[in-house]
């Protein structure tokens, strides 16, 4: 598993039901410049500010998820560089 989450070109960020990020893979971790082990357990508003939507993208997901079989939470958006 660990070397398809690697292998996939996008940044791709797994988290808990309460938003902190319990694994990155590398695409992730070159595009947002932290290690893994930087990313682990911290929020995911470390990476995208727009932590109400995540709170509720992910609440509609486990709400989902116990109703419906092989759902996948994506959140696709931009990133906000402050300077930009």
């Amino acid at each position: 598993m660990a070397q398809v989450i690697n292998a996939i070109t996008d940044a791709l960020f797994i988290t808990s039901n309460l938003g902190k990020i319990k694994k990155v893979n590398l695409a992730a971790q070159q595009l947002f410049g932290f290690s893994e082990e930087e990313l682990i357990n911290q929020p995911i508003s470390l990476i995208i500010d727009e932590e109400q939507v995540l709170r509720r993208a992910i609440h509609q997901y486990h709400y989902f998820q116990k109703n419906i079989q092989n759902l996948e939470l994506v959140c696709i958006g931009s990133i906000s560089r402050g300077n930009e």
